[in-house]
């Protein structure tokens, strides 16, 4: 079947095969995690990682602007201008990151970052509260670290990334277990798990740059402002999209950590955990496929666009649907190797979790024609709407009728949305072919 370049059959396979080490490893140090700390303490643990998957969308979208530039200007044999868009936006943001670090630490006493953790622990709480602001700082330098590895997949190096990727997971996965078996605090292991990611994120951005054979070079600041000024329009919709998909993602767990309980939150995380480690594996493929629809669009190859639509979503709906069967008939024995017997297997949770990942995998699928061509408004159109039902409703929704009730109001509302949004990716392959 001849459904992609090859060289996009290649970084699909490199990245796939990082995802399988990536999530296995992932699998097993949440697997030890659940063993060595309490119920409330993995609770906590669930909570800070959501709330960073969060935080890590703060780059003002920086980063696929940037993706989507590299893609024309290898297009156009232009790179000498891309590396000025790169290193702009990596001093740009390094300089933010100090600003808005010194701020947060000048601020942080006035803001009860505590009570996002329901918990009548009060330990555990202002451990939390340590951890945000922790957490918070992390990210920020995260951004500019990270800025390179990203662009492996414009430039057909794939195989860097998924590198990279294995590296961070065994990196991650080693300081993590051993914190944990020498039982170091909840707070310090977490803190390490993201100062690690962050480290090994710089590091692939240097090899990037040693790859282009890129200094840092001296950078005028007005040409800084000139080039921060021309993305961050584009920016700031991918912004808003990533900001607000990762809330609406991100919220289950989030909110059962702060209306329900840390108890809660670690059950619905270890089912979230289970579809994480499985569909995660197939979701790797996203990156490739953004750019390889970038450079067939950018060159007129707008068949080739369609052709990567119809069958990536034919294949995720038929992938995703056996993972939730599989899951669904072998839940108890899933979450009792991996979590143990004091976590809940509800058949109902497993199902509801499983199709709000299907619905997830199916749009991220349809809109990757809209990120690969800056064409944003549907997306942030949609996704305000989404954020506002999941912050104004959904927890009501929660406190009155339950988990369940929260998910199926959701996924109404994003099978609507993901409707909306494969009817305008065909639009806008029609129109380029037009």
């Amino acid at each position: 079947m001849n459904l992609l370049k090859s060289n996009l059959v290649r970084s699909t396979s490199w990245m796939a095969g990082a995802s399988v080490a990536s999530n296995f490893l992932r699998f097993f140090l949440i697997f030890v995690l659940l063993r060595l700390y309490t119920q409330e303490e993995f609770g906590l643990w669930a909570s800070i990682t959501s709330i960073a998957a969060i935080l890590i969308t703060g780059d003002f979208g920086i980063t696929n602007v940037l993706r989507n530039k590299a893609s024309k200007a290898i297009v156009n044999q232009n790179k000498e201008d891309f590396e000025t868009y790169f290193l702009s936006s990596f001093y740009f943001f390094l300089l933010f990151a100090v600003i808005i670090s010194i701020l947060l630490i000048i601020i942080s006493p006035y803001i009860p970052y505590e009570n996002i953790f329901k918990t009548e622990n009060e330990t555990l709480r202002q451990q939390g509260r340590l951890l945000f602001i922790a957490v918070q700082i992390i990210f920020l330098f995260g951004i500019p670290f990270s800025l390179g590895c990203s662009m492996f997949f414009s430039f057909n190096e794939t195989k860097y990334y998924a590198i990279i990727n294995f590296i961070q997971g065994i990196s991650t996965f080693a300081v993590v277990v051993l914190l944990a078996l020498f039982h170091i605090d909840i707070g310090i292991v977490s803190i390490s798990y993201f100062f690690v990611n962050t480290i090994i994120y710089l590091f692939g951005s240097l090899y990037f740059m040693k790859v282009r054979k890129w200094q840092f070079k001296k950078i005028p600041v007005l040409t800084i402002y000139y080039s921060m000024k021309e993305m961050l329009p584009t920016g700031i919709k991918f912004l808003a999209v990533q900001l607000s998909s990762s809330f609406v993602f991100n919220s289950l767990t989030v909110y059962s950590g702060a209306f329900v309980g840390l108890s809660v939150a670690a059950n619905v995380n270890v089912v979230q955990k289970i579809y994480t480690f499985i569909i995660g594996i197939y979701q790797s493929i996203n990156n490739p496929i953004w750019s390889s629809l970038s450079s067939n669009y950018f060159s007129g190859n707008y068949a080739k666009c369609r052709s990567i639509l119809y069958k990536s979503l034919t294949l995720s709906l038929l992938v995703l649907s056996a993972v939730i069967v599989f899951t669904y008939l072998f839940r108890n024995i899933l979450i009792h190797i991996i979590a143990g017997e004091q976590y809940e297997a509800s058949g109902s949770l497993f199902v509801l979790i499983g199709f709000y990942f299907l619905l997830k995998v199916l749009f991220d699928n349809a809109s990757l024609i809209q990120n690969a061509t800056n064409n944003l408004n549907l997306l942030i159109l949609g996704y305000i709407i989404l954020a506002f039902f999941v912050l104004l409703l959904v927890p009501k929704i929660l406190s009155l009728y339950g988990i369940n009730a929260m998910l199926i109001s959701v996924e109404v509302l994003f099978i609507v949305f993901f409707i909306v949004v494969f009817f305008h990716a065909r639009r806008i392959i029609n129109y380029g072919k037009n």
